[in-house]
């Protein structure tokens, strides 16, 4: 019989080979090889408290591009650096959709994030018709943050970013997480 760490007992279980987790560079294509590491070296020398607490706040700080409400909730933000977060995934393939679109029409910055908008709206209007409100900030002085829509979007505070994240509980294995990327690949 073989466990999983934590005294997970899996009968009828083999465990797999990891020659592959140790051949990660002809395994990956270049892109998903570095955002391997960089999930790697994040994994295991994650940031202190102090480093957490600065990368939240700027994260937070980002001003918004459009906020999308229907019946006076926000259900969704784009900021003006090009993200964009749905309180769910019902809008998250028009987003998608729209930033590769935009992109292959040459479009980059503003002119980009003016189209991603654009296109959000449409598919939000499409599903929720005239309960949708949106509101865009052109100038980015003028608009809120994100971590303020998120908020309100969430039904958070401010004091819920002091908790620890659930992937700061967790013990993770490399090789465990390098095997699962390399499976995806194929």
């Amino acid at each position: 019989m073989t466990a999983i760490p934590g005294g997970i007992a899996i009968s009828r279980a083999t465990p797999l080979p990891l020659p592959a987790a140790q051949n990660l560079e002809n395994a990956l294509p270049p892109e998903r090889l570095d955002r391997m590491k960089r999930l790697l070296n994040y994994l295991a020398n994650p940031p202190g408290p102090e480093e957490r607490a600065a990368q939240i706040a700027e994260q937070r700080a980002v001003k918004v591009h459009t906020v999308y409400q229907v019946n006076g909730k926000v259900v969704g933000i784009h900021e003006h650096e090009g993200d964009t977060t749905f309180a769910s995934s019902a809008a998250a393939g028009a987003s998608v959709q729209a930033k590769a679109d935009g992109a292959a029409r040459g479009l980059s910055g503003a002119a980009l994030n003016d189209f991603v908008a654009d296109r959000i709206t449409a598919a939000l209007e499409s599903r929720y018709g005239s309960s949708l409100d949106v509101e865009t900030y052109r100038n980015p002085a003028e608009a809120p943050t994100s971590g303020e829509m998120q908020d309100l979007m969430f039904g958070r505070t401010t004091a819920d970013d002091a908790r620890p994240a659930a992937a700061s509980r967790i013990a993770y294995d490399p090789d465990v997480l390098a095997l699962l990327s390399i499976a995806g690949t194929r």
